[in-house]
């Protein structure tokens, strides 16, 4: 069961993913189509950092607001659909 982060910070360090759009990226995977276009490898990239130890996960989010959409690859039209992707993966 997930704890509360917050309690989990009162306890000790608490050790978070990091590097997820460098680690997309090495796999091949641009950003922000990967959230839309490739959730399968944005679950395992998560799924491998729970196995490097990673105790607490961060929303697949980078790079979607809406000026990075639209200068990055033109999705500005796709920024709630890719936000909540990025909260569902």
């Amino acid at each position: 069961m997930a704890k509360d982060l917050l309690a989990m910070l009162k306890e000790d360090v608490v050790l978070s993913d990091g590097g997820m759009i460098l680690e997309a990226r090495w796999r091949g995977y641009d950003t922000p189509g990967a959230i839309v276009e490739h959730p399968d490898a944005i679950r395992q990239i998560h799924r491998d950092f729970l196995n490097a130890g990673s105790q607490a996960l961060e929303a697949v989010t980078w790079f979607t607001s809406r000026s990075q959409l639209e200068r990055n690859s033109g999705w500005s039209h796709r920024l709630d659909e890719g936000n909540r992707m990025g909260v569902q993966l």
